[in-house]
């Protein structure tokens, strides 16, 4: 399988064995539903992030999205409802603008970034979810 996850997703073979030890919600090896950018996440990590950055807002390190899409891999033991979370702003500089999130090839929400670190929250149904799940941020169009 790992050679198979290496080549959909253009990434290391090694990253699926760590991922697949890993649950987002599980009873044993869990990551109690959080998966957290910053210097714990490189099993998570997908294409199109930056290294660590400071973010003056935060006492952590962050990563920027770059690229056409950003992703973020998602292990889970069962299919269910559930809700997701991300924080995020858009770096100095640059315009505020909308995000689509794309999970398994699959539109499931989007919400418009902001100058500011802010939380958006959407609720994806239980048929989207596999065991491992690429979670990615893409460049919405505007739509005023």
């Amino acid at each position: 399988m790992n050679w198979i996850f290496a080549a959909r997703y253009d990434r290391p073979k090694t990253q699926y064995d760590i991922l697949v030890g890993k649950y987002l919600f599980h009873s044993m090896r869990n990551l109690e539903g959080l998966i957290d950018l910053g210097p714990s996440d490189p099993a998570f990590i997908g294409n199109g992030w930056s290294g660590l950055k400071d973010w003056e807002e935060l006492e952590r390190d962050v990563r920027h999205a770059e690229g056409p899409s950003a992703g973020i891999f998602v292990p889970t033991d069962r299919s269910e409802s559930l809700r997701v979370y991300i924080a995020c702003a858009v770096p100095p500089g640059v315009e505020p603008a909308p995000v689509e999130v794309w999970l398994n090839g699959a539109r499931v929400g989007g919400f418009f970034s902001r100058a500011t670190m802010e939380e958006h929250m959407l609720v994806v149904d239980e048929g989207y979810w596999q065991r491992i799940n690429l979670l990615e941020l893409v460049p919405g169009v505007a739509t005023e």
